[in-house]
C-alpha cells in the first residue's frame, strides 16, 4: 500500500503547510501550538493548523459540538470523546500505539450529506485505530500504519476509504454505501503500469 508508505511525508507536509497535503479550507499555514491534556472545539481556530505539545500521556478532544475546518497534529494517543463530530478536519498522530486514535462510542467522521462535495475528514496514524461502537464515516478517510478496529452503526458508512498496513476488523451486519463524489480531499499515492 503505497499511501501507507507516504504517511510520514503527509504528516510532515501538514506541519509545514505544504500545499500538496494541506486542505483548501486552511487559510493560514502558520501553526498554532497547543498545550494540555483535554481540548474542546473552542480551543481550535477554524482555518488553522494546530500542533499539540503532548507532554506525558495522550490527549482528549471533545468535539461534541462539531469540530470543523482544522488540522490537528500530535505525537501521542488521541481520544475523541463520545458523540464527537468531525466536519472537514484532519487529525494526525505519530503515535505508534495500539489505540493511537480511539473513541469510546458514536464518533462521526465527515458530514452526513448524502455524498455532497465537501464535509469529508481524514484520520492518520503511525499506529492503530480503535473505535468501540457506533462509528459513522461519511465521505472520509482513515489511514493507519498498523490496524483499524471498529464497530459501526448498521447504516453508518457512506463513502469511506479505510487503508491499513495491518488488519481492518469491523463488526458484522453493517451496510456500506458507495459515494462517487464528496471524497476529494482523500490522500492518494500514484500507481504505475509499464506497457509496450
Amino acid at each position: 500500500m503505497r499511501v501507507i508508505n507516504r504517511l510520514e511525508a503527509i504528516i510532515k507536509g501538514l506541519e509545514t503547510g505544504d500545499p500538496e497535503f494541506t486542505p483548501d479550507y486552511i487559510t493560514s499555514t502558520t501553526p498554532i501550538t497547543l498545550r494540555g491534556k483535554k481540548f474542546d472545539v473552542t480551543d481550535f481556530t477554524p482555518g488553522r493548523i494546530h500542533t499539540v505539545n503532548c507532554g506525558n500521556g495522550g490527549i482528549t478532544i471533545d468535539a461534541g459540538a462539531t469540530l470543523s475546518k482544522v488540522v490537528v497534529i500530535a505525537s501521542c494517543d488521541i481520544k475523541l470523546s463520545s458523540r464527537s463530530v468531525l466536519d472537514e478536519v484532519v487529525i494526525a498522530t505519530r503515535s505508534t500505539g495500539a489505540r493511537s486514535i480511539n473513541s469510546p462510542s458514536s464518533l462521526q467522521v465527515g458530514r452526513n450529506d448524502n455524498c455532497a462535495t465537501g464535509g469529508g475528514s481524514e484520520l492518520l496514524t503511525m499506529g492503530s485505530m480503535n473505535f468501540a461502537s457506533g462509528l459513522m464515516v461519511y465521505g472520509s478517510q482513515l489511514l493507519a500504519k498498523d490496524n483499524i478496529e471498529f464497530a459501526a452503526n448498521a447504516n453508518g458508512i457512506q463513502g469511506a476509504s479505510l487503508v491499513a498496513g495491518g488488519e481492518i476488523d469491523g463488526t458484522s451486519n453493517m451496510s456500506m454505501g458507495f459515494c462517487g463524489t464528496g471524497m476529494e480531499n482523500n490522500y492518494e499515492a500514484e500507481y504505475f503500469r509499464l506497457a509496450r
